[in-house]
């Protein structure tokens, strides 16, 4: 039997994922982005830091937790990306139909970015994979971007 709980811990580690990573995409992080890549030390600086930025409550994080699968999840789903992040840009620029990553927003890239590494180098169904990163992009990107989110991770997925 499927627990409930665990899908739920899941989406959330996507989305704790996701955060991490679409703060690397800034060009105000891109040094921070060289060097957590270069260094554990500074992953794991990098790690903590934004914990507990993530976890403190205010007006943008409100009911915030982390359990420690969700942060468990969540940093193998970031440091399987960073890991991989050359093949998974090249994949995703590849299926992007003539435009190049610089023209896609930086809430889209870190979604791609993430459902390319799941599906890719994880063992997680591929529908699955479409309908979380999906609803990722619905809760933080624009009206038009689950429709391309969805057109870009389905041809991957093929």
């Amino acid at each position: 039997m499927v627990n409930p709980a665990n899908f739920s811990n899941k989406t959330a580690a996507r989305e704790y994922a996701f955060k991490f990573i679409y703060r690397l995409f800034l060009d105000d992080f891109s040094e921070e982005k060289d060097a957590i890549i270069a260094e554990d030390a500074k992953y794991i600086e990098a790690i903590v830091e934004f914990e507990e930025s993530y976890i403190k409550e205010d007006e943008e994080h409100i009911g915030n937790g982390l359990n420690p699968s969700i942060q468990n999840h969540g940093q193998k789903l970031i440091k399987g990306f960073l890991n991989e992040e050359k093949a998974i840009l090249g994949t995703i620029e590849k299926s992007l139909n003539k435009r190049g990553l610089s023209s896609i927003g930086t809430i889209e890239k870190a979604v791609l970015s993430l459902g390319a590494y799941e599906i890719l180098f994880e063992d997680t169904p591929k529908k699955v994979v479409l309908n979380e990163y999906i609803n990722l992009v619905k809760k933080f990107g624009t009206k038009e971007s689950s429709s391309f989110v969805n057109g870009v991770l389905d041809k991957i997925q093929k």
